[in-house]
């Protein structure tokens, strides 16, 4: 079987009603609009010397049960875009830089991050390369946060025998106010 074309995807604008307009466009073919996507706020916990943050954005409202991580969490999504933050415990979430690292391995004294966009029929992951998730605005319910990256992702195919993976480049800037549905 022949590899695709390397891929590449844009997404950009901002969420809630504040949406002129939130496109995904992907050189395999994906155009999503993301206009009026949601950014919630669904976990939070530590590990490996971290505290983490689970922030998702989706065209569908996530569930009192669900978690934000599998498309079933949600009513009506056809996507959802997760960012992982994370700080060394004891220290606040803030504004910066959240490099994609291996948060299992990754250094216990820098801030971490990890994306994943699942699309139906296939996804994005995190490289692990470092490539930054820069974060501005604020963290919690209420508040208007911003994301921005550019960097390397592992995009992930289905093929007859199963799944394929390929590293592409990959953008986004999303805008949006965080509603906080953790559980209590």
């Amino acid at each position: 079987m022949s590899m695709l074309s390397a891929s590449a995807f844009f997404l950009n604008g901002c969420g809630n009603d504040e949406s002129p307009s939130l496109l995904f466009k992907s050189s395999e073919g994906d155009v999503i609009n993301l206009k009026g996507a949601n950014l919630y706020l669904a976990g939070e916990g530590e590990y490996n010397g971290h505290i983490y943050r689970e922030y998702f954005i989706s065209d569908g409202e996530l569930t009192d049960s669900g978690n934000g991580w599998d498309l079933d969490d949600y009513t009506g999504a056809t996507y959802y875009l997760a960012v992982q933050l994370g700080v060394p415990i004891g220290d606040d979430y803030a504004a910066g830089d959240y490099p994609l690292s291996n948060w299992t391995t990754g250094d216990a004294d820098a801030n971490t991050g990890f994306i994943e966009m699942d699309i139906e029929t296939e996804y994005y992951t995190s490289t692990y390369n470092n490539d930054p998730i820069h974060v501005s605005g604020g963290f919690d319910d209420g508040d208007k946060m911003t994301l921005k990256f550019n960097g390397e992702l592992a995009y992930h195919y289905p093929v007859e025998s199963g799944w394929e993976e390929k590293d592409v480049t990959g953008e986004f800037n999303y805008s949006g106010k965080v509603i906080d549905k953790r559980p209590l």
